[in-house]
């Protein structure tokens, strides 16, 4: 479970599933609300910003790129509540 603080950064919650999950960043997909849409990197100079996120709000972080048939997904909100799902892609299991 990542319980974050309401200062948390993009590049602090990217380093933080680095550390708790073996995500690096750049295998990182971010996304937050309902339906989860795309939580883009901070323009120049917005580094340091808050996350625009509040408490209650779900975040699933989509490993990328996944070699193998399927892709693995984590999804935590801030109620504290996470859940772990695997989800199969069967495009990349068929030939041509």
């Amino acid at each position: 479970m990542l319980v974050l603080e309401a200062d948390t950064s993009y590049s602090m919650l990217q380093t933080r599933l680095e550390k708790e999950l073996s995500i690096a960043p750049n295998r990182q997909r971010i996304k937050c609300g309902f339906p989860p849409k795309v939580l883009d990197p901070p323009e120049e100079g917005h580094e340091n910003d808050p996350l625009p996120i509040q408490n209650g709000d779900r975040v699933t972080v989509e490993i990328l790129p996944d070699p193998t048939p399927g892709s693995l997904l984590f999804t935590f909100d801030t109620e504290k509540k996470a859940c772990w799902s695997l989800v199969l892609d069967f495009e990349h299991t068929h030939t041509q």
